[in-house]
């Protein structure tokens, strides 16, 4: 059903194999790819993913909200929103006295490893029973399954953006309660970016904590403070950016 090719042998490889195949899937957790002669639904892509993970001490069930599936054929489409988040960082920064907030984030958005991310469940279980999960594949696609992770991810409007250590019961507000943040950074809400991709803007403080539990894997992002309209849709391409992020880890 499926060709196995190594990624390191690419260049022995010609391009035109890969483009005229219907369906090609990296893995780069494995350094491997699988070509198929035909499209197939995401069933049977999850199923084979599995058979060779396994191989290799991997699983999609280890923890499954973390699986992504990115299409590199729309890369450029996470590329260019990343390039002009960083420009429009970077354009704003120019009309602030306190230039090092702004240009600090720029520079944050920049240093992501980026790709555009499907929006499909890739738990096996939900797409097995669930039609409308099990649509067919074709294109070239990557797919992660990552471990559970151990660590939440804080960035944003914050000195250092660092990973901290997961502890059972802590909420968004335990993680944030030691972030110093930068001027103009907003002190009541913060995005959650889960490991799926989804998001919601939270409230962590005092006045306004919601006690929201944060699942590993997770990113907390602190967004601006009081931000406008054209900040409020740069924000949301921001915490998007976030959610495309190619970390294997």
């Amino acid at each position: 059903m499926f060709r196995i090719y190594a990624l390191v042998a690419s260049l022995l490889t010609s391009s035109a194999c890969f483009s005229a195949a219907p369906l090609v899937i990296d893995y780069p957790q494995l350094n491997l790819s699988l070509q198929y002669p035909q499209a197939v639904r995401l069933e049977k892509a999850l199923d084979d993913a599995q058979t060779q993970l396994s191989k290799n001490a991997y699983s999609l069930q280890d923890y499954a909200i973390a699986n992504r599936l990115f299409n590199h054929q729309k890369q450029s489409q996470a590329e260019q929103l990343q390039r002009r988040t960083v420009s429009k960082l970077r354009v704003l920064s120019r009309g602030q006295t306190d230039l090092s907030p702004l240009l600090d984030l720029a520079d944050q958005v920049a240093s992501w490893n980026v790709g555009y991310r499907e929006r499909l469940s890739l738990d096996i279980d939900e797409v097995r029973i669930t039609p409308a999960s099990n649509p067919m594949l074709r294109g070239h696609f990557s797919l992660i399954a990552p471990p559970r992770s151990k660590t939440i991810t804080i960035a944003g409007l914050i000195h250092s953006p660092s990973q901290t250590q997961v502890k059972a019961g802590n909420t968004a507000a335990d993680y944030l309660n030691n972030a110093l943040l930068l001027p103009g950074a907003n002190k009541s809400f913060a995005w959650l970016i889960y490991p799926d991709g989804e998001t919601r803007q939270i409230g962590y403080a005092y006045w306004n904590d919601e006690r929201t539990p944060v699942p590993p894997g997770s990113t907390l992002y602190i967004g601006f403070d009081a931000p406008s309209a054209k900040l409020q849709q740069l924000e949301q391409d921001i915490v998007l950016l976030i959610g495309w992020k190619k970390d294997i880890k």
